[in-house]
């Protein structure tokens, strides 16, 4: 027991302990800063399309009230009033998923268990 004792206190741990630190420090700033570069890789696509919204809503908010028919009419345009159609060809309905519903899946389970 005492002869590994003495290897260990023989060894200068101090300069790896301070290397492990200086890579968890560094691990821990990569973390947090690559996930905000990813979100932000292009932000001009998002923006153009936000402003377009943005601008639609302020010339409603500052005319009068529309009526009904109105409301209608710009409504059966798109997703809604405000909107239009805008961002209509990047919405994922359920058609378009390629997923399993929690339904489904719960249906296949009692499938494999109970065999009918």
């Amino acid at each position: 027991m005492k002869a590994i004792q003495n290897i260990f206190q023989s060894l200068n741990i101090r300069p790896v302990r301070a290397l492990l630190a200086a890579f968890a420090c560094a691990m821990l700033f990569f973390a947090n800063v690559l996930p905000a570069t990813a979100a932000t890789s292009a932000p001009q696509q998002g923006e153009a399309k936000l402003l377009d919204v943005q601008g639609e809503t302020e010339d409603t908010a500052k005319s009068a009230p529309p009526d009904l028919k109105e409301v209608q009419k710009k409504s059966e345009e798109g997703l809604n009033e405000v909107q239009g159609a805008a961002g209509k060809d990047e919405m994922i309905s359920p058609e378009d998923a390629n997923a399993t519903s929690f339904e489904d899946k719960v249906k296949e389970g009692y499938k494999n268990i109970f065999g009918n």
